[in-house]
Parts: structure tokens; C-alpha cells; sequence
């Protein structure tokens, strides 16, 4: 569902209600599209989330990264776009993890991607994609660093936030590994993993 700015001003200000009248234990006439998108919105933060603390309590240098297109990859296929990042990435680490959310400029609403990238290699990520990515990208290095709460939280705030952007369409998340469900079946057992993971990391 494209998400227009008159569509998400009126689901910004109808949630804003819905929480005043939580707060006052009021009842609000729910608005059951609204509440439909608000709900898928909100998973998808919540499964983005999970897969980039999973990916900081477990690999030791870790980047948010931002991924453009240049005037002639723009216009091709969604797939080729992915594969373009997908093979940069690969290039530099045939193990590396990542997890994308796929974003549009606000101006002339030219599609990007913003992600977090986890790597064991010591080698500079951002000197890689200087060399092999064709595009414009930029890369800001996070060290993994339990101490470094203020840090790890801005970079996981700043990603699920453009989550949420009525920009994104809708449109899904890429990544390349399962994350919690690798671990166990059990979602009881996948949720204690990431409490763990929250604790270790100190961002709960």
C-alpha cells in the first residue's frame, strides 16, 4: 500500500488519540485500517529490531550503512539493485550479515537503502565499497562495545525509525540470515535469547 503524506498525517494524529485516550481510559472509536497498518508497521520494527541485536551480540564490527543509485542503476529491476549491494557485500566477506530497509528521498523520492552490516573482518567495510560499489554510498563505522550504550541505541533508533517512514511503501525488509529462529523453534526460547542479548549488549 503506498503510503501518501495525507494518509500518514491522518494515522500520526488518529494514534496520537489512541494513546491520549489510553492514558485517560477513554474509549476511541477504532479505525480498523488504520489499526491494520499501525500493527504491520509496528512488526516490522519489532522483527528489525531483533535482527540487529542479534547481529551486535554476535560479530565485532558492525556499520550502518546507506546504499544509493546512481542515474542508471535507478532504473533497474528491484533485483538488480539488491544484487548489486548483496555481491559488494559478498565481495568483502562471503560470511558478512546484513539487514536493509529500503527508503525514498524526501525531495525527488530517489529510492535507497539503509542498513546495518556485520562483519568479523577487521578491514575497513567503508575503504571496500570506495573501491567496488559503483554507486554513491556512505558508511559509519559502530564499534560493538558494551559500554557504548548511548551509541549502540542511536544506531538502532535511527534505522527502525526509517522503518516506520510512510517513504518506505511498505516495502520489505532484506536480509540474509534467520536471526532468533536459527536458534530455536521455540518463540518462548527465541525471546529469551534476545532478553539476553538485550542485557549483554546494555540496551534494555
Amino acid at each position: 500500500m503506498r503510503m501518501n503524506n495525507n494518509l500518514l498525517f491522518d494515522i500520526i494524529e488518529y494514534n496520537k488519540k489512541r494513546k491520549i485516550a489510553f492514558k485517560n481510559g477513554e474509549i476511541l472509536d477504532k479505525n480498523i485500517e488504520f489499526e491494520r497498518i499501525l500493527s504491520a508497521r509496528y512488526m516490522k520494527v519489532s522483527r528489525l529490531k531483533k535482527k540487529i541485536i542479534y547481529l551486535m551480540a554476535r560479530h565485532k564490527y558492525i556499520y550502518f550503512c546507506t546504499f544509493t543509485f546512481d542515474n542508471h542503476y535507478i532504473k533497474c529491476s528491484e533485483r538488480t539493485q539488491k544484487d548489486l549491494i548483496k555481491s559488494s557485500l559478498y565481495r568483502f566477506d562471503s560470511n558478512i550479515k546484513f539487514v536493509l530497509n529500503v527508503d525514498y528521498g524526501k525531495k525527488n523520492e530517489r529510492l535507497h537503502y539503509h542498513g546495518i552490516i556485520a562483519t568479523d573482518l577487521s578491514y575497513d567495510l567503508r575503504e571496500h565499497l570506495k573501491n567496488v560499489y559503483p554507486c554513491m554510498s556512505s558508511c559509519d563505522s559502530v564499534p560493538i562495545l558494551s559500554d557504548d550504550i548511548k551509541r549502540l541505541s542511536k544506531y538502532i533508533n535511527k534505522l527502525t525509525n526509517h522503518a516506520l517512514k510512510g517513504s518506505t511503501k511498505s516495502r520489505r525488509l532484506l536480509s540474509n540470515f534467520l536471526g532468533y529462529q536459527r536458534l530455536s523453534p521455540s518463540s518462548e526460547e527465541q525471546k529469551i535469547a534476545y532478553i539476553k542479548d538485550c542485557i549483554f549488549l546494555g540496551i534494555c
